[in-house]
């Protein structure tokens, strides 16, 4: 089952953890699965807006994503 959508949301998060429900009537595992890294030569060259897809994708997803899990 694929749920496209942006694990930086929040709301989507929900719904995704709502689809598998609905289609597998429980969540007996759940897979953090999505990354974004942007590559710079260095440090100094990644822009705020970078740093914040970057944080908002590897971190803010998992906590959204476990969030919802529980929540069931």
């Amino acid at each position: 089952m694929l749920i496209p959508g942006d694990v930086r949301e929040p709301e989507f998060c929900n719904h995704a953890v709502k689809q598998t429900l609905a289609a597998f009537d429980k969540l007996d595992l759940l897979v953090n699965n999505a990354g974004f890294q942007q590559h710079q030569e260095s440090l100094e060259d990644i822009t705020d807006e970078q740093w914040d897809r970057t944080f908002k994708t590897n971190i803010y997803g998992y906590f959204y994503l476990t969030r919802a899990g529980l929540r069931t």
